[in-house]
């Protein structure tokens, strides 16, 4: 058997442990480059525009957030400014007490036009209870009168067919006249857990006007909380 020189076998012996390390090189950055990335998925972060979700999955909306859907100056005829917001104008008949059904969050805004003309709006947010504050206001203005006044519920299809009802919004109202001179037009819309209460107070103010109105409010809470 021919012998292989000395010299050839340790040049061979260095190239292997050569490329052997040149192979320990290639595999180590894509080792860490793995273990770099799988702390980025892990990070997860609350969207500042809604608040953490209840037990119900529904998102509340901050009071904050729901003052930008109200009705602005701009929203009304020449003329109306920024009045005292007016006291809840739900309870307008003398029911029992019932237990309450109150909102996490709300926003309200109140206008003053001329003479005894006005206009009030307030959203408010019932996470998985809006259909029975809804309920709640129902029987508490099922009366005909109270204290002189008189209360006349505006039919429930009228103010559905001047609403938008495509994403199921639901809407009841009320007209309250008192012995004196003008009435108030009452409407609340739902709209999932967002519910609109709208006030339209005036010595000529129409049924159709104040439907109008409540469906101004709905269409801009609609554009606004998309």
């Amino acid at each position: 058997m021919k012998r292989i020189p000395t010299a050839i076998l340790v040049l061979v012996v260095a190239t292997a442990c050569a490329q052997h390390k040149q192979a320990e090189h290639t595999v180590a950055p894509t080792t860490t480059r793995t273990r770099a990335s799988t702390p980025s998925a892990r990070h997860t972060s609350v969207s500042p525009e809604t608040s953490e979700p209840d037990s119900t999955g529904h998102s509340t909306y901050s009071p904050d957030q729901l003052q930008t859907a109200l009705l602005g100056t701009g929203d009304l005829p020449t003329g109306f400014t920024i009045d005292a917001a007016p006291g809840d104008p739900s309870r307008i008949c003398a029911m029992p007490a019932m237990s309450p059904v109150s909102a996490a969050t709300g926003a309200s805004v109140a206008f003053r036009g001329a003479g005894a003309r006005r206009v009030s709006e307030e959203i408010d947010d019932f996470p998985g209870t809006g259909d029975a504050y809804v309920d709640k206001v129902r029987d508490e203005t099922s009366c005909s009168s109270y204290r002189g006044t008189t209360v006349t519920a505006i039919p429930p299809a009228q103010i559905a067919g001047g609403i938008d009802t495509r994403n199921d919004a639901v809407g009841i109202g009320v007209r309250v006249t008192p012995a004196t001179a003008g009435s108030t037009d009452i409407i609340w819309i739902r709209q999932g857990d967002l519910v609109i209460k709208v006030r339209n107070t005036g010595t000529n103010v129409s049924v159709a006007a104040s439907i109008a109105l409540a469906q101004r409010c709905l269409s801009r809470m609609k554009n606004t909380l998309a």
